[in-house]
């Protein structure tokens, strides 16, 4: 949580005394922090018989086009060649039948994971969605 309205900014009336004090502060979240442009008070707007005075939050909410990622299209794959390079390169990982500990594990797992990737990366082509799709 971030706090929006400067610190020390006097947001309160009191009715008795006319003095300003700063009770209240307008927080924001980690994710809409970078868009406020501004918050601030608004001293001549301040309504008749009202303690608190009006704050005002502007917030940029403009969009940004954004890029659908690329997809594998696997529809067009050879698959006799993808399971024919698979079988080959898979062969040649070293295969332990019984692993002792954590780090192996996962020294084996990362080992095939790339090899799964190499081999989708060479046979399976990309293609752009659709721009209809939502």
């Amino acid at each position: 949580m971030h706090m929006a309205l400067c610190p020390g900014l006097n947001t309160l009336e009191s009715s008795s005394s006319k003095n300003y004090t700063c009770p209240d502060n307008v927080w924001v979240s980690d994710k809409i922090h970078d868009n406020i442009i501004q918050c601030n008070i608004l001293l001549a707007e301040h309504p008749v018989c009202i303690n608190h005075l009006p704050i005002i939050t502007t917030i940029d909410i403009s969009l940004t086009r954004t890029e659908p990622p690329l997809r594998y299209n696997w529809h067009k794959v050879d698959w006799d060649q993808l399971t024919k390079d698979m079988a080959t390169e898979l062969a040649q990982l070293p295969i332990l039948h019984v692993l002792h500990s954590i780090h192996k594990f996962d020294t084996s797992l990362d080992a095939f994971i790339d090899t799964l990737d190499r081999i989708i990366t060479k046979h399976i082509p990309l293609s752009k969605p659709a721009p209809y799709m939502k």
